[in-house]
């Protein structure tokens, strides 16, 4: 596909929003599409639509480059849609596509009406995986009558941040993942991250399915570090001279563990953390196998709280 230029981001909330406003800091045309006439009306009065830190200055220097409408034809006319509506966790810890779905159909449906084809759908919320190739995907083909690959592309690209650092977890990241419908669309977007992110992160391109699994895999491990270093804080507290401080800055110093994440805090939290760890384990299930660790990680966590 030709060189991302113009990009249209669906969904204007703590993480949209961030994405709307640093792409267009970056030099990227943008066109922010929400449900909420306030929102757009802020992003339009060149106003932070959501509290994250560094939000309002960012759509200061991209002010020119970004405005955001109600009106999801607009957005025929960019190059590449962004996607980040909820993705609720339903009981049996899957997440839900409701959302993705309600935000999809409509472009998919005002770019048959167009006749344009080669347009870049690209979910940064997590999904389920084997949910974009099962229900996300096959939702747009029927809709536009048109087949992935020839006719539009569609990467999986989710975000790595934490909320108050989105701005700059966004611009530097350690890592861009993105699972790639066909190795096109895939190399059009590493080009764009390459103008967009202030340092150089290793771009990892894979299957759809093989970056789903990464996603949530990444944040599970995660999980179960800080619920390794909650049980070793809770056997210390056992032992009046134990000082849970001075251990792990001593595992940390070990290259194979790393002190990342490895401090005597409170239990894990968060919009991904809890979440992510679940969906992997409803996966294994699904796929009938076991993951005690993932589980572990959970029961550590809550034991925590306790």
């Amino acid at each position: 596909m030709k060189p991302i230029r113009t990009i249209s981001v669906f969904g204007l909330g703590k993480l949209g929003s961030c994405i709307a406003a640093t792409y267009a800091a970056r030099g990227f045309e943008v066109l922010g599409v929400d449900i909420d006439a306030e929102k757009v009306r802020r992003i339009n009065e060149g106003l932070p639509p959501v509290e994250e830190p560094l939000l309002a200055e960012t759509i200061t220097t991209g002010r020119g480059r970004l405005r955001a409408t109600l009106d999801v034809k607009e957005a025929v006319a960019t190059d590449v849609s962004f996607f980040i509506p909820p993705s609720p966790s339903l009981p049996d810890g899957s997440f839900s596509n409701e959302y993705l779905l309600k935000a999809m159909q409509p472009i998919a449906r005002a770019l048959r009406e167009a006749g344009k084809k080669g347009h870049l759908f690209i979910c940064s919320s997590t999904t389920t995986p084997g949910a974009v190739q099962q229900v996300l995907i096959p939702m747009i083909e029927k809709e536009t009558g048109w087949k992935c690959g020839p006719d539009f592309g569609f990467c999986y690209n989710p975000e790595f941040i934490a909320l108050g650092n989105v701005i700059n977890g966004l611009l530097d990241p350690d890592m861009v993942l993105i699972g790639e419908s066909h190795p096109e669309y895939g190399a059009a977007l590493d080009v764009a991250y390459k103008k967009y992110n202030r340092n150089q992160p290793k771009v990892a391109r894979m299957s759809i399915i093989s970056a789903e699994l990464t996603k949530i895999a990444l944040n599970s491990y995660i999980t179960m570090k800080i619920s390794f270093t909650k049980q070793l804080r809770m056997i210390a507290e056992q032992f009046p001279k134990a000082d849970i401080h001075a251990m792990l800055d001593a595992l940390g110093s070990d290259s194979r563990i790393g002190k990342k994440y490895l401090r005597a805090g409170l239990s894990y939290g968060g919009p991904c953390f809890p979440r992510d760890n679940r969906l992997l384990a409803y996966t294994a299930r699904e796929a009938g196998l076991e993951v005690p660790l993932a589980l572990a990680s959970d029961r550590v966590n809550e034991l925590t709280k306790q």
